[in-house]
């Protein structure tokens, strides 16, 4: 499997059909959350996938903080295959690729359920404690 980071104008029409298609599979139809899944944040935010020969793998966005926005979000996060390890490498890598451009950020989680593996991961890399912050949204 290969990384890809892209920033929204970078994107293909075809990776960019992929991943939306992906995102509405899981987070509308499987979850039976019937949102706009487009919400305007995709074209400041930062993807991320790995890809191998037959497709995405697994994916996720980082929209960075903005005047709007007080700290960066990592979120959409999916694995096509579940409960392999490749979700939580993507996070990794994606936590690991935001601290090298700066390690003065702070994240913002906003589901519950992700919260126990994201502090496993954050703090397994390293990554101090006082840079995350914890939000909760139902």
């Amino acid at each position: 499997m290969e990384l890809q980071v892209k920033k929204f104008s970078e994107l293909s029409t075809e990776e960019l059909y992929e991943i939306l298609r992906l995102r509405v599979s899981v987070f509308v139809v499987e979850q039976k959350c019937p949102y706009m899944e487009t919400d305007d944040l995709d074209q400041n935010a930062l993807h991320m996938y790995f890809r191998d020969a037959d497709g995405i793998k697994a994916y996720l966005r980082i929209i960075d903080k903005s005047d709007t926005r007080e700290y960066v979000t990592i979120g959409r996060v999916i694995s096509v295959k579940r409960r392999r390890g490749i979700g939580t490498e993507l996070v990794r890598e994606g936590i690991a690729w935001r601290w090298r451009c700066s390690a003065q950020i702070r994240y913002t989680l906003r589901r519950r359920s992700m919260l126990s593996r994201f502090m496993r991961i954050w703090v397994l890399s390293g990554y101090p404690m006082n840079s995350l912050k914890t939000e909760f949204r139902m």
